[in-house]
């Protein structure tokens, strides 16, 4: 089982591959930008090729970014999508919402005790709800 991290201030990524011996490769970085406030992520098939992709909301930045991984275990840059709200996430879980096999995110905003969904619509992408 690989590792992934989040730097909230740098607004990174980190991901560990795992060894077959338990023991784990240097991170490799992957940048959100420059104090997005990368808070929190999950994992999951985002556009439906076998393949696990991350998740991450972005508290500064009003968002989320998805990242979609090439199959070797690297991930292609951020792909971000925004809530058009004062939004400010704290966490992401991601299940599928709407009952259409696809899977949704759901971001949640702490200081408002308030909830976006964002419904996954084509290949990879989604809408805030």
């Amino acid at each position: 089982m690989d590792l992934v991290a989040t730097a909230y201030d740098d607004g990174i990524l980190a991901v560990y591959l795992q060894f077959e011996n338990g023991t784990f490769q240097s991170s490799t970085i992957y940048d959100t930008g420059n104090n997005t406030g990368l808070y929190s992520g999950a994992v999951g098939d985002f556009n439906n090729d076998s393949r696990i992709d991350i998740i991450v909301v972005n508290y500064h930045s009003d968002n989320i970014a998805l990242f979609l991984e090439f199959g070797n275990g690297s991930f292609r840059s951020a792909i971000s999508y925004s809530t058009e709200l004062d939004f400010g996430p704290y966490s992401v879980l991601v299940g599928d919402f709407n009952n259409d096999d696809r899977l949704d995110g759901v971001g949640a905003n702490n200081a408002a005790n308030s909830l976006v969904l964002f419904l996954h619509y084509d290949f990879g992408s989604f809408k805030s709800k």
